[in-house]
C-alpha cells in the first residue's frame, strides 16, 4: 500500500515519499510488455508507457561537467537548459536538466528499451518544444529506427517539476493497424 492509500496517516514529502519515487524509478512498468508487438502485431493503441524521476540536485553534474553534458544532450537542449540559469536556487537550469534527463529515460522505457542501451544513445532522444512550449521527443538514429520497427506513430511527453525532483512520462502510441492474415490469426487464436 502506498502512502497515498493510507487513510490513517497523513501524506507528506518525507523519506517515505523519496523512497516511493526511487522505487517507482527502479520498477517502471511498460505496457504492454516488450513482446506484445510480436504477440499482437495488429494491435492499435498504446504500445508502451515510461516514467522517470531525476533529483534536481543531481543535475548539477550537467552544469559542472560540460563534456559529460554534451554527450547526453544535443546543442539545442543544452542551450534551452542553460537559459535563465541564475533565476532560482537551485538554478532553473538544474530543474531543466533533470527534466530532460528524466524525459530521455521515460521515452526509452516507453519504447521498451533501445538497441545498445540508452547509455550509448542519449542524444538519439531529444526533448523539443512546440511554439506553445509543449514538450515533445524528437528521435534520431537508432532510437528512431527502433520506434519505427515496433510501430510507434506518436510519442506523448509530459514533464513536471517538484522542488527536489523533476519527472517525465512518455506514452508510445500506434495508429497503424496490421490487417494481414497472419496478424488477425495471432489476435483471434
Amino acid at each position: 500500500m502506498t502512502p497515498i492509500e493510507r487513510e490513517d496517516e497523513p501524506v507528506s514529502q518525507s523519506d517515505n515519499f523519496i523512497e516511493e519515487l526511487r522505487h517507482l524509478r527502479e520498477t517502471a512498468i511498460w505496457l504492454p510488455d516488450p513482446d506484445a508487438a510480436e504477440a499482437f502485431p495488429g494491435f492499435r493503441g498504446i504500445i508502451g508507457i515510461g516514467i522517470d524521476a531525476h533529483p534536481v540536485a543531481g543535475a548539477e553534474v550537467f552544469v559542472r561537467k560540460p563534456d559529460f553534458a554534451s554527450r547526453v544532450f544535443t546543442p539545442d537542449e543544452l542551450a534551452y537548459c542553460r537559459r535563465l540559469s541564475e533565476l532560482q536556487d537551485p538554478p532553473l537550469s538544474y530543474q531543466r536538466f533533470a527534466a530532460h534527463f528524466a524525459a530521455k529515460e521515460a521515452v526509452a522505457k516507453a519504447l521498451g528499451g533501445l538497441p545498445g542501451g540508452i547509455h550509448s544513445n542519449w542524444r538519439d532522444i531529444e526533448v523539443m518544444r512546440t511554439e506553445k512550449r509543449k514538450p515533445f521527443p524528437k528521435l534520431h538514429g537508432e532510437a528512431l529506427q527502433h520506434a519505427m520497427d515496433i510501430g510507434v506513430s506518436h510519442l506523448y511527453l509530459s514533464l513536471t517539476h517538484l522542488p527536489s525532483f523533476s519527472m517525465a512520462q512518455c506514452i508510445a502510441f500506434s495508429t497503424e493497424v496490421n490487417t494481414s492474415e497472419n496478424a488477425v490469426n495471432k489476435i483471434t487464436t
